[in-house]
Formats: C-alpha cells, structure tokens, sequence
C-alpha cells in the first residue's frame, strides 16, 4: 500500500509540475487574413499590431506572395527612412517566413519598390516571457502551429493526462 501511495503522489505532482512551467507560446500571422502585402492604408499595420501583445518566445509569420514581397528585419533608422542597407539578418523571399521573438523592439519592412514608403512595414515591442501567462489573441487562436514554433497543451488536455495517469496508477496500485 505505500508504494500505491508513493505512485500516485508522484503522477499527481508530475502533473501539477508540467502545468506550472509550461508556457504557452502565440503564433501571430502578421496582418491576420490580409498577410503581408500592400496596405490600402499605410498605417494598417500599425493598427493591427497596437492592440496586440507580443512576449519573448513568440512567433511572428509573415504571409506573402512569393516574388512579389520579402521581410527583413531592420533597426529603426532604417525602418524609419525605409532602408535595408542595415539588415539584421537575411532579407526572406519565401513564404510563410516565422521569426522567434525576443524581448525589445523589432522592425520589419518590405524591400520590393516602394512598398514599405507605401506601408508595408511593421514595429512591434515585444515584452519579456517572465510577464504572467497570456492567452492567444483571439484573431490568432486558430492559427495552426508552424514548424518549430511550440505551445503548451490547453488546460483540458492537461486535466485529461492526469485522470489517465491517475487511473493507471490506481490500477497498478490495486493489482498489487
């Protein structure tokens, strides 16, 4: 009987263990249905990132027609005076394109003609991971999840692990 006690103390605190941790990671598809393109409005991407939290961990997916749009990111200056010449990182041409967050501020334009003078750009400020558990936004909950982009199971899942864990437990607990 104590090692019945000892297996079902140890499922319950595994359990309770992964829930604590476990840090839900939100994929935002960047424009949501419109993508990554020319704005009719050159502050659309503005508006659609105002009310918007990102957090360290994050993905962000930009969305574009392949040879017709890119992503770099870039600092402010060159955000600003729409600039690749001080990329961080590769210009992408190939769609979808994820970038990983991390805390700061981040600035992302398109290269192709005037795109980015006529709107297409992005600033996002992105928060430390260490802030309190934040749900997906709504416009992105079904968002499938991209390659190797990662995200916790929703509570339900969780809750259904530890009745199975603790009905085997149980199980093995009286077949002793």
């Amino acid at each position: 009987m104590e090692k019945c006690v000892i297996v079902v103390v140890g499922v319950m605190v595994a359990v309770f263990v992964e829930g604590m941790f476990a840090q839900s990671t939100t994929v935002h598809v960047v424009g949501d249905s419109m993508g990554w393109t020319v704005p009719q409005n050159p502050s659309e991407y503005s508006t659609w990132a105002n009310p918007k939290k990102f957090f360290a961990g994050d993905i962000l997916t930009f969305k574009f027609m392949n040879g017709r749009h890119d992503v770099v990111e870039v600092p402010k200056a060159s955000y600003e005076g729409c600039s690749a010449s001080n990329a961080i990182g590769n210009t992408f041409t190939t769609s979808p394109t994820n970038f990983s967050l991390t805390q700061g501020h981040h600035y992302y334009i398109c290269t192709f003609g005037d795109h980015c003078q006529s709107g297409q750009k992005l600033a996002i400020q992105v928060l430390s991971s260490q802030e309190p558990s934040h749900p997906p936004s709504p416009s992105n909950a079904n968002v499938p999840s991209t390659p190797g982009s990662s995200s916790s199971p929703p509570p339900s899942v969780l809750a259904a692990v530890f009745f199975n864990l603790m009905s085997i437990a149980l199980t093995l607990c009286f077949s002793m």
